[in-house]
């Protein structure tokens, strides 16, 4: 369960606006679908980044604030939230490199959308297809004292294919030489992004450098590099 208590008065560095931001004591970090883009469904846990306009115009990240004080009852305004349908206009203003880290992150997973909606609609579709293929089948094999459930057999698990755009590549190559600047590189984060562009042989390269290689999305990256697959995937936590 997501629960705050009070707000947090917070300035900006450009101008030293303040703004007030829930005191949170607790978070769920549930959501209803995870992506391997780092995109989550119903998440009660932001996953913007950060990602505010200050009334002076800059764009700037909640975790570059300083703290001014708190307070019971909200007064001072909340932060501006940045939509996705704003993120490509700006990119084209001037960004520091941390904000530009997250906006074009942000972005990448934006430009991914379109491709959500058809990988739904296509498990939608091939799990039905199953159901009624097995149920049948089934029927026929008890009948006859044949019934195996043998979940070895099944068909392999199909996605659309996906065929990134120029600008999806370009956002992707961009975002990667940000990253690889940072002092926190995150491997997994690279090892995606690599094998979005179908860049495998390096992707394998930056997943054998991730300490974290034993949670379900290092595997399931693992999986998706040795297989050659290029596509954004769904998966459960």
């Amino acid at each position: 369960m997501t629960s705050y208590s009070g707000f947090n008065l917070v300035a900006t560095k450009c101008c030293g606006a303040v703004y007030s931001t829930p005191r949170y004591s607790s978070i769920n970090m549930s959501a209803s679908e995870y992506w391997t883009d780092g995109a989550r469904l119903h998440s009660l846990m932001p996953t913007d980044g950060g990602l505010r306009r200050c009334k002076c115009g800059t764009f700037y990240l909640m975790k570059s604030t300083f703290n001014v004080g708190f307070q019971e009852e909200r007064t001072a305004p909340t932060p501006q939230f940045v939509n996705d349908s704003e993120l490509d206009g700006v990119l084209k203003t001037d960004l520091i490199q941390e904000v530009e880290t997250v906006v074009r992150r942000r972005y990448w997973r934006f430009l991914n959308e379109p491709y959500r909606d058809l990988y739904r609609v296509h498990r939608e579709i091939e799990d039905l297809k199953f159901q009624r293929s097995k149920g049948f089948l089934n029927k026929i094999l008890k009948k006859l004292g044949l019934f195996k459930d043998d979940r070895a057999n099944e068909d392999k698990f199909t996605v659309p294919d996906f065929v990134p755009s120029k600008d999806f590549c370009n956002n992707l190559e961009c975002l990667l030489a940000l990253i690889n600047e940072s002092e926190s590189l995150d491997h997994l984060e690279s090892t995606e992004i690599l094998r979005e562009l179908s860049r495998f042989d390096e992707a394998e390269q930056a997943l054998s450098m991730s300490v974290d290689d034993v949670s379900t999305t290092a595997n399931l990256l693992r999986q998706l590099v040795g297989e050659r697959a290029n596509a954004p995937y769904r998966y459960r936590m």
